[in-house]
């Protein structure tokens, strides 16, 4: 069960929560990222008027490397700081996406945050660009597909770009003469 906070129910000027929380994709949905649990711990509080979630998500991600396509575990742990709003987005007739002024803003429909949603929501934004195993991974072979981390090959890696090709030949004619 996700655990959720109902913002109109908050007595005081703050609520506070430490959750583990379950991360799951809807069934049939493809998943970059294998996590199922993550620590979600952090408060809600009134400030200025106006209800902020500050909270930090920590966790182990399962992903695989973008050059030796083997998978690894990435530690996560990031901040989070949103606007909480009771009501959706401002959407204009035909408007698709959120203005830059709602991105840092949660809106919590029937007054409910969803701290499962809130977390899912910053380990995909956190998620690096291109994963690696190491900053030294060497990456696949292009001949023998070998992982270069576990094995020497040795395959020789001489192919041109085919744009390059007039080039190389022309070289060939210059050191035959």
């Amino acid at each position: 069960m996700a655990k959720v906070i109902l913002i109109n129910e908050i007595r005081g000027d703050s609520s506070t929560f430490d959750e583990e929380v379950e991360l799951r994709s809807e069934p049939g949905a493809d998943a970059p990222v294998s996590m199922e649990r993550a620590r979600i711990e952090g408060a809600i509080v009134r400030e200025t008027g106006k209800w902020i979630l500050a909270a930090k998500v920590a966790g182990d991600v399962r992903l695989d490397c973008s050059r030796c396509a083997e998978p690894y575990d990435w530690q996560l742990e990031s901040p989070i700081r949103l606007e909480i709003r009771s009501s959706g987005p401002d959407t204009r007739e035909g408007e698709s996406e959120l203005r830059e002024d709602e991105i840092w803003h949660y809106h919590a429909r029937e007054g409910k945050v969803d701290l499962a949603e809130v977390a899912r929501e910053r380990v995909l934004l956190d998620l690096p660009l291109k994963p690696l195993c190491r900053d030294d991974c060497r990456g696949l072979c292009p001949t023998c597909g070998g992982n270069r981390n576990l094995i020497e090959c040795d395959c020789r890696s001489e192919a041109v770009d085919p744009r390059l090709a007039p080039l190389m030949e022309i070289r060939k004619q210059i050191d035959e003469s």
